[in-house]
């Protein structure tokens, strides 16, 4: 397995993971049983970034929109499939790029893996080529009939940014009970932000929640659930992304197999849901400088 490390990468996004946000003064547990899975959790979070610093992925990824839930009409679908390029940009947390390039079953454009050829000969314009892609891609997504929602937090492990040792004091846990996820028996832990500025920023200044399911024998994260309630374009929207981790053939640590996102807006009574899987998972050797140009 070939390693990487990653030191910064600009981003741009609407709902941006915030760099360098500062942490809380320390927010000590008053559960042992919970200091020690956090601790854990923390280090196993560490090591899986080394690990995982820079991969592509295919995707195989189905959208629904549901414009009237009472009465089940307006509904349409699609199927896209892509690239996924995830990198772990150090104090800016895992960031995605996503190349499209098959829709409902027929192809765009021919699938020359752009994104694994960008990243396997970086070169300084390498970064704004795969912006170019991410942001050529983002125009298939489907949307509401009244309603265009940039979803740019769908990363599969943006989740573990809140379960970072250095981010862990930002938010408040609370041990829940165990649960079985696979083979492993896992153990409920639930966060709820409470540092500003906000690892993921939004207008409103709306706090992350949500669920992490922890081998406590190991610290290993089986399951994550990231939960936020935000104001985009005048209407509450209220946002779950489930992503489930498990082993596959050629890569030493569990990854991201599949991920479910629901975009509620009750006010419209609309409903885009999401359901993302992951194969063909490819490690490459990467180092980016503060520039975001390839170190040498």
């Amino acid at each position: 397995m070939r390693t990487n490390t990653i030191r910064t990468l600009g981003v741009c996004a609407g709902l941006a993971i915030v760099a360098g946000a500062a942490p809380l003064a320390g927010q000590g547990g008053a559960d042992p049983s919970l200091d020690r899975i956090l601790k854990s959790a923390g280090q196993y979070v560490e090591q899986y970034e080394h690990a995982m610093a820079a991969v592509v992925a295919r995707e195989d990824y189905q959208q629904s929109v549901l414009a009237d839930a009472r009465h089940l009409s307006g509904a349409s679908s699609r199927t896209l499939r892509s690239d996924l390029l995830v990198f772990d940009a150090g104090s800016r947390g895992w960031v995605s790029f996503r190349d499209v390039y098959e829709v409902d079953g027929s192809s765009i454009r021919d699938h020359d893996q752009r994104l694994v050829e960008l990243v396997s000969h970086f070169t300084p314009d390498s970064l704004q080529e795969i912006r170019r892609i991410t942001a050529e891609s983002a125009r298939f997504n489907l949307n509401p009939p009244s309603m265009v929602i940039n979803r740019n937090i769908n990363t599969p492990m943006t989740a573990l940014l809140f379960l970072r040792d250095a981010s862990q004091a930002r938010s408040t846990f609370t041990l829940g009970k165990p649960e079985q996820i696979g083979d492993v028996r896992a153990v409920q832990v639930t966060f709820v932000e409470q540092a500003k500025p906000r690892l993921i920023a939004s207008g409103d200044g709306a706090p992350a929640r949500g669920v992490f399911w922890i081998d406590p024998a190991n610290g290993r994260v089986v399951r994550t659930q990231l939960d936020m309630t935000t104001e985009l374009q005048g209407q509450s929207v209220t946002t779950r992304i489930v992503v489930t981790y498990g082993k596959v053939a050629n890569v030493d640590v569990w990854v991201p197999v599949t991920m479910d996102e629901t975009y509620d807006m009750l006010q419209m009574l609309q409903t885009i849901n999401g359901h993302a899987s992951y194969s063909n998972f490819r490690q490459f050797s990467v180092t980016v400088n503060e520039e975001g140009n390839r170190a040498q």
